[in-house]
């Protein structure tokens, strides 16, 4: 499991968070704590991980974390937003309960729960196909072999199959689209539109240092 803590967000151009698999709830913080989203939506479908997280967000009128699969949710949420404006996806629903201390990824079935990508992507184009959404897909590595931080995963893997490994359907949904590969930790792929120059550009150390300033001042108000 990846996360978006280490880049900016803030330069994404976008008014909505979307994420799917809230996990800890770190990339959720992190995109909440960049100040430029209007409304910030994640879902989670393990019932312990969204009990967690939906006590440390349930303060914020502008997030919503749903207890659904990632699925259930796009289906939900996506009619409700404007085509007009724009949505930064963060997709990091594989393997739900990843965050669990008893989780296993080879006790689990690589079926539409464990990756539902490909379900995501088509339900994205499907609802919002003329959109300038950002859509940023973790662990990359799952898919593709790379030279990745972290390396590729093993053989045999979460009882992946070869041909899960792939895809070849994005470049078939967004044909127009600029798709970029960037193999830091266990790797991202981000699907843009063509005018939308937004990159994985790691934070600065003085964000990094206000950032934190910011997270003791609250723990320590609170």
């Amino acid at each position: 499991m990846g996360t978006l803590t280490k880049y900016r967000l803030d330069n994404s151009d976008c008014e909505i968070f979307f994420e799917t698999g809230t996990g800890t709830g770190a990339s959720l913080q992190h995109a909440l704590d960049a100040g430029n989203f209007d409304k910030l939506f994640s879902c989670e479908i393990d019932p312990n991980t969204y009990n967690k997280v939906d006590k440390i967000f349930s303060k914020f009128e502008n997030v919503e974390i749903l207890n659904k699969d990632s699925i259930s949710s796009l289906k939900y949420l996506l009619p409700k937003i404007d085509s007009n404006i724009r949505v930064l996806f963060f997709l990091d629903a594989h393997f739900p309960g990843e965050t669990e201390e008893e989780f296993n990824p080879n006790d689990r079935k690589s079926d539409l729960t464990s990756l539902p990508l490909k379900e995501e992507i088509k339900l994205i184009h499907q609802f919002r196909p003329k959109s300038n959404d950002v859509i940023i897909i973790d662990d990359l590595r799952i898919y593709e072999d790379g030279d990745y931080d972290n390396g590729n995963v093993p053989k045999g893997y979460a009882n992946l199959k070869d041909n899960q490994r792939d895809l070849s359907f994005i470049e078939e949904l967004f044909p127009d689209r600029i798709i970029r590969r960037f193999y830091d930790a266990e790797g991202f792929m981000i699907i843009l539109p063509a005018e939308n120059i937004f990159s994985l550009t790691r934070l600065s150390a003085v964000y990094r240092a206000k950032r934190s300033i910011k997270r003791n001042l609250k723990k320590f108000f609170s």
